[in-house]
């Protein structure tokens, strides 16, 4: 059976969509591979209930790195602060980094896990576990994958951006020692390559629920999902927008579903505005196709997407689109008639396009044409471009 191949993830037994895209490209890749996840989640949180893991062909393994030594704590924090203050920018400096912020003991237990089993592929899965594999690619056999799931500028360039301005030169040098990183969009792939002379794989994210039924057009209601963290999502510009569109229209709702930091805020805002009969927060759940075949439509009024997973979700369900203009969904969504981007955070020119919506009588035609752009996601042409990414590892390796 083709390779041996290792996902290595900070967590699979929540809920998100990175832990939702892990699992399905796994067990599809486990068709063709011996595949195993090494998450770092607690033994006791395992739920095989999660993601279609129940009937996977793979193997879950757990790790939990002990606590440091004080001697090795001491040098691992003055290295660090050396780094972040004073040190030169170079491939030795940044070395040293890296044995600093992924200690030598839990690197020597990382290494040794893969050396003893053998595993011809690690995917390092998100950026910061990408460097965890990186700063141990010169003690193991492996080829080397780093699989990010944000955006360049969400990595790199926006406000508080997720690699901290002063450890972003180490992050691209690691970057550099891996065989491969796989980005999620074309645009992506442009930015690193121009940006830091990065070369890169795009691979999109596929289409990660069983699609049963579709979107309801006679509900009146628009979807909205994601994690409440970091103002990522735009949940408060979508609120604001609603309630400019409340004013207009009294016959349709908004469901936002997720959680996170944020909740007890925009329940506030929901508040402020007077919108607790028309905008619900529902708590993240395993069943999320109720609420695409409960809902007529969808509003993605995030700030930054690396991809935008559940854009493709909502098209294979038949909802049209009304999303925040960025990079990634001008790729996704292109010109089709089911979608309508707005500028990022401008709450006006969202509202006019939730009443567009509201008002258009071809939501049903349109959204014909979504679930049939959406299958240009399926998992089948997604796993096609792994394998030929792992296979051509693999002859390199030969």
């Amino acid at each position: 059976m083709g390779s041996k191949i290792l996902f290595y993830t900070n967590s699979l037994f929540t809920f998100g969509g990175v832990q939702r895209v892990l699992a399905v490209v796994a067990k599809a890749l486990s068709q063709y591979h011996d595949v195993t996840i090494l998450t770092l989640d607690k033994p006791e949180e395992k739920d095989l209930s999660m993601y279609g893991l129940a009937d996977a062909r793979l193997i879950i393994d757990f790790m939990s790195y002990p606590p440091l030594s004080r001697g090795e704590w001491l040098r691992c924090k003055t290295i660090s602060a050396a780094y972040k203050l004073c040190l030169p920018r170079t491939d030795l400096t940044a070395q040293w980094y890296a044995q600093s912020s992924f200690a030598p003991s839990h690197r020597k237990l990382l290494a040794d896990y893969i050396n003893r089993r053998q595993f011809d592929v690690v995917i390092g899965v998100h950026v910061f576990l990408s460097l965890h594999v990186a700063s141990i690619c010169y003690r193991i056999t492996a080829k080397t994958i780093g699989w990010l799931h944000n955006s360049h500028e969400a990595l790199f360039e926006k406000a508080n951006p997720y690699v901290p301005t002063v450890l972003q030169d180490f992050c691209i040098r690691q970057l550099h020692r891996l065989n491969a990183v796989t980005v999620l969009s074309a645009a992506d792939q442009k930015q690193f390559a121009e940006k830091n002379r990065l070369d890169t794989q795009r691979i999109y994210n596929p289409v990660t629920i069983e699609v049963k039924g579709q979107a309801d057009y006679q509900a009146k209601r628009f979807l909205s999902m994601g994690r409440m963290e970091n103002g990522h999502k735009g949940f408060d510009i979508l609120i604001n927008a609603f309630a400019r569109f409340a004013k207009e229209n009294k016959d349709w709702c908004l469901d936002i579903v997720g959680e996170g930091p944020e909740r007890e805020g925009l329940l506030r805002l929901i508040e402020q505005n007077g919108l607790q009969d028309r905008v619900i927060l529902h708590p993240f759940t395993k069943y999320v196709e109720d609420f695409y075949t409960s809902t007529s439509a969808y509003v993605l009024a995030s700030r930054w997407e690396g991809f935008g997973l559940v854009l493709v979700e909502a098209m294979s369900y038949g909802h049209c689109i009304v999303a925040s203009d960025l990079p990634v969904t001008r790729e996704l969504l292109g010109i089709h008639d089911f979608q309508t981007r707005f500028p990022v955070g401008n709450t006006e020119a969202l509202a006019q396009a939730l009443l567009a919506v509201a008002a258009d009588k071809e939501l049903a035609a349109k959204g014909e044409n979504a679930k049939r752009y959406a299958q240009s996601f399926n998992i089948e042409s997604i796993t096609n471009q792994w394998n030929t990414l792992i296979a051509n590892l693999s002859t390199d390796q030969q």
